[in-house]
């Protein structure tokens, strides 16, 4: 394993930071939105799909190489990926995670996945992107026991309820003592939907608990 070298390791923890940032979800918000009626769930796929692909992953890697350029010089970012490349071993002992986000944006199965999940969600409406974030969900200034009051009583609603506009957005059958619903539901004047997972653990041990938790996107 080649040593890494300090621009190197500070133009990856960079990386790790733009994955997280709002343009990049609003990059993936937007393109979902455009191309999810084109992605049925079934095991066929349209020759469009792979063109849809390219330019999702030509959209995303554009972002993180623009927004890298605004901190490190062209040959900084050259050298990054020439060392990313012959010492993946290296960078994924850092972060594996951000490795793992890196290579799923180049696994089409699991692009499908997520597209297909996006247009669960925007089929019951529950994920329609608010106009204007008018704050109606007072997080900001507010002491850690309020915040945690507000999620309690969100958690504590009646998903059954109609009024509250729960929607059931994804079901994984009971299989080996495993199974959860997720529903979700608009939060007026955010840009944020709450959700709420409703899971049943049957003979499982707390440390396959959180293998799931953690890698939840994973084995949907």
């Amino acid at each position: 394993m080649q040593s890494i070298s300090p621009d190197d390791l500070s133009i990856y923890n960079e990386v790790q930071i733009l994955l997280t940032i709002p343009e990049f979800a609003e990059a993936e918000y937007t393109f979902f939105e455009k191309n999810q009626e084109t992605f049925e769930d079934t095991d066929e796929n349209k020759l469009e799909h792979s063109e849809i692909f390219k330019i999702y992953n030509m959209i995303l890697d554009e972002i993180i190489e623009v927004k890298l350029l605004e901190k490190f010089s062209e040959d900084q970012v050259k050298s990054f990926y020439a060392s990313f490349t012959a010492n993946l071993s290296g960078f994924e002992s850092i972060d594996k995670h951000t490795m793992d986000t890196l290579f799923g944006f180049q696994d089409f199965d699991a692009f499908k996945k997520k597209m297909l999940i996006y247009k669960r969600g925007m089929d019951d409406k529950s994920l329609t992107k608010p106009e204007e974030d008018t704050g109606s969900l007072p997080l900001a200034g507010t002491d850690a026991d309020s915040i945690k009051k507000i999620f309690y009583d969100l958690a504590a609603e009646n998903v059954d309820d109609k009024a509250l506009k729960w929607k059931k957005t994804l079901t994984m059958p009971e299989a080996d003592g495993i199974g959860c619903t997720i529903y979700t539901r608009p939060i007026a004047g955010r840009r944020v939907n709450m959700c709420k997972n409703v899971s049943v653990f049957r003979g499982v041990t707390l440390r396959a608990w959180f293998e799931l938790a953690v890698n939840f996107i994973d084995y949907m």
